[in-house]
């Protein structure tokens, strides 16, 4: 471990976990590091999230899909979100999350993640995996999940709704491999095994970690000119 986690504060027993983002961005190849994943599991980084911007976006994106999914499905029943926190085990790894929306049409659900600003790879993973945890907690199948994006700086179109479908698209999102990939984390992250961090500038960049690693990646001269070697 690479990460000095002396004066890190550990969590709680009860919220020792991996986030459901944290495993999506891990199984889209968004951020790969396991040494920052297993610190994230038992350690808080200190790190403070604290952008208005994306509180206010965020808003507006889960106002606007209240209202989209309330146009589009009569006899909707939404589900307050703070009833709906999710903890369940991967292999033996704890697994959190709160998904933004979840509705029942009937006996279906609907599962919808919204986000401020571009679309993302692994955000089709994030609401598919908070899809088979919800399915699972309530017993219902999911017909149909939803991405929405705000983004204000779009003259077009501000506001976005993307279809991914229900349970057959899960089980292509979600493939066989993603889910061997997410079980091999977590059992390394209960394990004992040395992990060698993964240091590049996407997995850096926004790491909570960075103040605390000695193997962060730092941009030089070598690496920014990538033909620096050229003679003309």
């Amino acid at each position: 471990m690479t990460i000095d986690l002396k004066n890190s504060k550990k969590k709680h027993p009860n919220f020792v976990c991996l986030s459901v983002s944290a495993a999506s961005k891990f199984v889209s190849g968004e951020y790969t590091c396991k040494t920052g994943l297993k610190a994230n599991y038992f350690y808080k980084s200190g790190k403070v999230f604290n952008n208005p911007r994306w509180n206010l976006e965020h808003g507006l994106a889960l106002q606007e899909s209240i209202k989209f999914l309330k146009t589009n499905y009569k006899n909707i029943f939404l589900y307050d979100r703070e009833s709906l926190k999710i903890k369940m085990k991967i292999g033996n790894c704890w697994i959190f999350g709160v998904p933004d929306q979840v509705a029942r049409v009937g006996n279906k659900l609907i599962v919808l993640d919204a986000k401020s600003g571009e679309s993302k790879f692994f955000h089709r993973f994030q609401v598919s995996l908070y899809s088979l945890m919800i399915s699972r907690k309530l017993g219902l199948d999911v017909s149909e999940m939803y991405l929405s994006y705000y983004n204000p700086r779009n003259s077009n179109d501000k506001f976005n709704v993307i279809s991914l479908g229900g349970h057959d698209e899960i089980n292509k999102i979600w493939s066989n491999e993603h889910k061997k990939e997410l079980v091999e984390l977590t059992n390394l992250i209960l394990s004992d095994e040395p992990i060698v961090p993964t240091s590049n500038q996407s997995n850096c960049q926004y790491c909570d970690w960075r103040a605390k690693c000695t193997s962060k990646f730092e941009e030089n001269e070598e690496i920014l000119n990538l033909f620096a070697d050229v003679k003309l």
